[in-house]
């Protein structure tokens, strides 16, 4: 009796060690096919990541294509310091150089035009008054700066861009949205700030020139250097257009002038000076088909093609600015002076 005990728990045991190796056996051969089938899904996986990478990435360079979308440049408009376009809240974009090789551009408002949320208002070719408008609005809502001093017209309270030449330009800032915390009133639809080239640490001459549509010339001159403690930049700017229509001539000459003087460690002083000055003739609209239809001005000074053969404009700037940098201190003296058909108005501040 005990021996045929002792055979049935022999058998008992072997029957369970049998069936442990054969689920070994199995998990084995389970895992086995498992990581046959992940190999054979990477290659899959890889290419719908790809695919998933490109999804996302495609937009934003679309975007990027947008003048102004840069994260990794630096704005000093929405703070007054530099930061990282990546590292603020607000919404703001930059051109800079690279942006301004995308095309040819004879005063600040046609880059601007570029950029999103940002639109010109235009009241003729080149010359012409230029306004910016910003989420709807315009004129006075808009502050525009130049090296981070007001230009707008104190009388107005508007900044005609088209008076703004593009020659001694080297980036533009632009906040979209109220922000009159920081720069007041003017700012209640947005700030654009004009940043203008600096003093070049070597020897530098550049000379371009242009020609377009409606004889169109432009023609930029830029001389710099920095020698020891002083350093100076000068550029000038040139643009003379027949314009779209009959007596719509424009003739316009920019000089801007950067002097610096490296008192000490530490401590520096800018003296930034501009003159511009130009002639727009204004043809006016064209008058009516019938010449009895038209007025007697109409007939004495206009044609067929427009309203007048006569009538003109003569616009002159004259902006001045006196800075003393000590360490984190800074001293500003600016004046700006407008002169647009005789009419004057300035700013001494």
């Amino acid at each position: 009796m005990k021996k045929e005990i002792i055979l049935l728990l022999a058998a008992v045991f072997i029957l369970s060690q049998g069936t442990v190796l054969a689920e070994t056996e199995k998990k084995k051969t389970d895992k086995k096919t498992q990581e046959e089938g992940a190999d054979q899904h990477t290659p899959i996986l890889h290419e719908a990541a790809k695919i998933t990478t490109t999804i996302v990435e495609t937009p934003l360079k679309l975007v990027e294509g947008t003048l102004g979308f840069d994260l990794g440049q630096l704005i000093i408009t929405p703070t007054k310091y530099e930061k990282y376009l990546k590292d603020i809240t607000v919404s703001a974009s930059v051109a800079d150089e690279k942006d301004f090789e995308r095309g040819v551009f004879k005063d600040v408002s046609e880059p601007l035009d570029r950029i999103n949320s940002v639109r010109i208002e235009r009241f003729g070719t080149h010359g012409q008054s230029a306004s910016p408008v910003i989420r709807g609005l315009t004129g006075s809502r808009i502050l525009v700066l130049i090296n981070g001093i007001p230009h707008n017209a104190p009388s107005l309270g508007n900044a005609d861009l088209s008076k703004i030449m593009m020659g001694k330009v080297e980036r533009i800032e632009v906040v979209r949205g109220p922000y009159s915390s920081l720069y007041g009133a003017d700012a209640v639809g947005g700030v654009i700030n004009i940043i203008t080239k600096k003093i070049p640490e070597e020897t530098v001459l550049n000379i371009s020139y242009s020609y377009g549509s409606w004889n169109t010339h432009n023609l930029t001159i830029e001389n710099g250097s920095t020698h020891g403690k002083l350093g100076y930049n000068v550029i000038l700017d040139y643009l003379f257009t027949d314009g779209a229509r009959i007596h719509s001539d424009h003739n316009a000459l920019d000089l801007t002038s950067n002097l610096k003087w490296d008192i000490a460690d530490e401590v520096s002083y800018n003296f930034y000076t501009n003159y511009y000055l130009s002639r727009t003739e204004h043809p006016g609209p064209q008058p009516a088909f019938d010449q009895n239809n038209r007025t007697a001005t109409e007939n004495i000074l206009g044609n067929e093609a427009v309203y007048s053969l006569f009538d003109y404009s003569r616009t002159n700037r004259i902006n001045l600015n006196s800075t003393l940098n000590i360490k984190n201190f800074t001293a500003n003296h600016y004046f700006i002076y407008w002169n647009d058909d005789d009419h004057s108005e300035s700013i001494d501040w």
